[in-house]
This record gives structure tokens, sequence and C-alpha cells, in this order.
């Protein structure tokens, strides 16, 4: 739904009052860390749905060809919620910052037009800025698991992993009570919030889902000081957004899963 489509930029810091800890086993290398991540929603639509194709501003947004010095105004079907960072031109493409130099980021995924972004080009903020959804983001190079419950009688109260205090005609309390999330109805007590609700039973589209598994990846012995692959999971909560075409959309609140590749290394 390219109306309904969201920016998310995640960013490592203590906007919500929390600092990044951690452990390791040099040996082992198992390792563990909780991080502070902060996801900020911006509910941007499609920002290139026009681009410049050819000329000096190539990839660019346009509106008519007037707008492409030897290059013309071309319909762009591919929806992308962020700005780009043309790997070609290196600048942003959409938002604010179109134009700007940029750096493309390593997130790329090949064949999906809505990469590369870069930190460079941020999307619009004025009018399209939902908000900052706080993940607690435990890695660990261990196993990291959810499994489902219920949070009381009827239809959309099984298989729930992430739930908070509901208006059953409605949205979500804001702020939640209980902060974390619910787990039962009977912690539901303020109305018309009185249902314990994930947005959609299970996880990701399977409403049958009762169990979320990542299994992460030690490096082994860092004593050596070679440098070693190695791989964080975590499974963890995403809340509501307040936002009810995010949060229809988007499945919120609900369940996030994160497998994150690397390489370890012990320096002196």
């Amino acid at each position: 739904m390219p109306n309904a489509s969201t920016c998310v930029i995640n960013t490592v810091g203590n906007r919500f009052n929390t600092t990044v800890s951690g452990s390791g086993d040099c040996v082992q290398e198992s390792s563990s860390a909780s991080v502070p991540l902060n996801s900020e929603v911006y509910l941007t639509a499609d920002l290139l749905p026009h681009r410049c194709s050819g000329g000096t501003n190539a990839g660019r947004s346009c509106t008519t060809s007037t707008n492409c010095p030897g290059g013309t105004c071309a319909n762009d079907p591919a929806i992308q919620p962020c700005p780009i960072c043309n790997p070609t031109t290196m600048r942003c493409n959409g938002g604010p910052n179109e134009g700007a130099p940029c750096t493309p980021g390593d997130s790329a995924i090949s064949g999906h037009p809505e990469y590369p972004t870069s930190h460079d080009c941020p999307p619009p903020h004025v009018g399209a800025e939902i908000g900052g959804l706080p993940i607690p983001f435990s890695l660990t190079t261990g196993t990291a698991a959810k499994t489902s419950f219920s949070t009381g009688s009827g239809n959309g109260k099984s298989n729930i992993f992430c739930a908070f205090c509901k208006n059953p005609l409605g949205g979500f309390q804001n702020p939640p009570i209980p902060a974390t999330g619910c787990t039962s109805d009977a912690q539901c007590t303020t109305a018309p919030f009185t249902s314990c609700e994930q947005n959609l039973n299970g996880a990701f589209g399977h409403a049958d889902a009762d169990s979320i598994t990542e299994v992460g990846q030690p490096a082994g012995d860092l004593t050596t000081g070679a440098m070693k692959s190695s791989t964080l999971a975590s499974v963890f909560c995403i809340p509501p957004a307040y936002d009810s075409t995010t949060d229809t959309n988007g499945g919120l609140p609900g369940p996030g899963a994160v497998s994150i590749p690397g390489l370890a290394q012990l320096l002196p």
C-alpha cells in the first residue's frame, strides 16, 4: 500500500535513558549485549513516484521534465518510503536533503529499489514523523526465543507474543499501562482499555505461530588475536506507534526477530 508506506530510522542512543551494556567470554567468545535501540517512524508514502531519467539530475524526484536538465521526468513504479542515496551519483534522491552528497549504507539488498539508504538522506520530518519506538534490543551469541501465550478468552487472544492494553473498539492505551505491555486482560483496568491484545495473532503473518527462535553463533577462542565470524541474535517486542495507519498496516504491537552476522577480534 503506497499511501501507508513508512520509513524507519534505527539509531542507538540514550533517548530513553538507557545505556549500552554487555558481557563476553574471550575464550569461548560467547557474548551478550543490551542496546537502547530507537526506531523513529515516518509515514512518508512513496517519496519518488516520478524520477529524472538521464541528465544532470538523474534519479532525483521530479514533477515535469523541466526538473531534469538534459533528461526526462519518468514514472517510477517502485515504492521508496525512504530517500535513496544514489550509488551512481552519490547524491540524495528524495527527502529534504535531495541533491546533497551522501555515502550509501551497507544494508543494500540486491534487487530491492528502496536501497541503498543513508543517514545522510533523512526523510521529511514535518507532517510525516509518527514518533520513536523504544525497542528492548537484547543480543546474544546463544539462542534467543519467545513462546506465545493467551491473554484471555475469545478470538484474538491466543498465540500472543507482545500485547498491550487496548480499547476493543479503538486504539491502544497511550502511554501504556503496564509500561512494558500486558500478559492478560486482568492487567488492563482503565476503561475503555480493557483488552490485552497484539495487533495480529501469531508472528510474521502466521496466525498459528506459537514460538520464535533465533540462533546466534559464538566466534570461538579470540585469544589468538585473529578475526573470527560471529552472529548475534535477538527476539524482541515492538510497541505500538499509536498511529492507526501505521499500527494496522505494520501489525504493531508485535514481535520482531533479528540475526546480525559480523566479525569479532580481541585487540590489545
